[in-house]
């Protein structure tokens, strides 16, 4: 393949992807790059072979960029700037880096640069959505490991958690989930540990953190953080506190309690206000406006699909949730509230569902969104279930429920791990496609645990 059949096989990509024929897009930009990259010529300095080569992983980039994979757009605007230096990656980079939470890179990217700082909408735009300071990224002092550690040692001795240090990590948590779309995309070759409904239940989920916590592991919580438990407060900034310290393997999608209509009439204002006296409806507003920014749905590996309630009745495209607007209380669009409030059962089709929103939907409607997303496994959480986990529509869809002995009851709970690199005993191993996963049980924890794990090479 010669330097014009590169370009013009480049070229016709470009036509597909004006046309929003993102898959056939890529398909053509990833075998050019693949045939180019096998020319002898590119290691000999040859500059047009460079320039093709970094302006097909550029294109690359962009189409996982326009569909939210974050990650692998960075891998190739990385690739891209290795074949040739140039601006428009290096902006690429930038806005991928605040995307993704890593502002000490974005600082050195912007800084290289230089001068020639024209064109930069994009991150003059999630500089200002992100709420931050061009002078302050990657310079101010945030959350560390350590302070961590001492808030989950007061939590244990019975104290609250400061007013200051909750407004702190409310504001740098908001920053990170302004910086993501709706559907979070996110590739990984190791065990990838999905949890469900917590509910308040804190002590709970710093145990099986301390239990399961690698430096390798990704972590996605799946909505229902407060309510229901009596640590609602402490739960959910223990897990934004990691979404903040880990904000490229730890995840949190939202579910309905974190609606204000839901949570201020099952306990978490409540607690807000008993808790703390004289700012607790200042605190607990703060706390809304983060619930607005957690990211919809997550999803593994393009085959995982993980989101709170189930599917709406209308067809599902992610291309098009991702295009919707979730920073409201109200979801008057009914494929975001199909999304966070819906159930499976054993139907075809769908019918009313007793919670007031969203349906019950049946295998027919997960077999439609299976085929139009190319996704094989789809794992939600919404509903207490025996064990911590429940199979529906032949396998297809999984119920996890992660808090155990929810509101008294002695069941337990579980969380679904993705590509298990071990198996315990009794261990329930599944394939689903190409989709391998294991569930484990969520034990009871004894209560006033403290945060183990170290942290030293993060």
């Amino acid at each position: 393949m010669d330097i014009r059949e590169i370009e013009q096989s480049r070229q016709q990509a470009n036509d597909l992807f004006r046309q929003k024929k993102m898959g056939e897009a890529l398909k053509m930009y990833e075998s050019s790059l693949l045939k180019a990259s096998g020319c002898a010529s590119v290691s000999n300095g040859d500059t047009a072979l460079s320039e093709q080569m970094s302006l097909l992983a550029y294109n690359i980039s962009t189409v996982h960029y326009k569909r939210g994979n974050f990650r692998k757009s960075l891998s190739f605007a990385l690739e891209s700037l290795k074949y040739l230096e140039n601006d428009k990656a290096m902006q690429r980079i930038c806005a991928l880096y605040l995307r993704l939470g890593m502002a000490k890179e974005f600082k050195s990217m912007y800084d290289k640069i230089g001068s020639n700082k024209k064109n930069m909408s994009e991150i003059e735009y999630l500089v200002s959505r992100m709420k931050l300071n061009y002078k302050t990224i990657g310079v101010e002092s945030g959350l560390a490991w350590d302070d961590l550690h001492e808030m989950c040692s007061k939590i244990a001795n019975g104290d609250i958690i400061a007013a200051p240090v909750i407004e702190r990590i409310l504001s740098q948590g908001e920053s990170i989930l302004l910086g993501r779309e709706n559907v979070v995309y996110i590739d990984s070759q190791y065990e990838v540990l999905i949890f469900g409904d917590t509910h308040g239940q804190y002590f709970d989920v710093l145990n099986v953190f301390n239990q399961v916590y690698n430096q390798e592991n990704v972590f996605i919580f799946n909505g229902d953080y407060v309510d229901r438990g009596s640590h609602s407060v402490e739960n959910f900034i223990f897990l934004l506190s990691l979404s903040i310290l880990l904000p490229n393997r730890f995840l949190m999608t939202r579910g309905n309690h974190e609606l204000l209509q839901i949570n201020r009439k099952y306990g978490f204002y409540e607690e807000m206000n008993r808790k703390y006296t004289f700012n607790g409806d200042f605190l607990y507003q703060k706390f809304q406006n983060v619930f607005q920014a957690l990211p919809i749905a997550v999803v593994v590996n393009d085959k995982v699909f993980v989101v709170h309630g189930g599917l709406p009745e209308e067809p599902v495209i992610l291309e098009k949730v991702q295009e919707m607007y979730r920073m409201t209380n109200s979801y008057t669009d009914v494929v975001l509230r199909g999304l966070l409030w819906s159930d499976p059962d054993e139907i075809e089709g769908t019918k009313e569902s007793e919670r007031g929103a969203g349906i019950i939907f049946g295998k027919s409607i997960t077999e439609r969104f299976f085929e139009d997303n190319g996704i094989e496994l789809l794992v939600r959480s919404h509903q207490a279930v025996d064990d911590g986990y429940k199979m529906h529509h032949d396998g297809h869809v999984v119920t996890i429920f992660s808090a155990p002995d929810y509101e008294g009851t002695e069941g337990s709970g579980a969380y679904i791990v993705v590509n298990p690199s071990r198996y315990g005993e009794n261990e329930r191993v599944k394939v689903q496609g190409s989709v391998r996963y294991a569930v484990r049980k969520i034990d009871k924890s004894v209560g006033n645990e403290v945060l183990q794990v170290s942290f030293e090479s993060e």
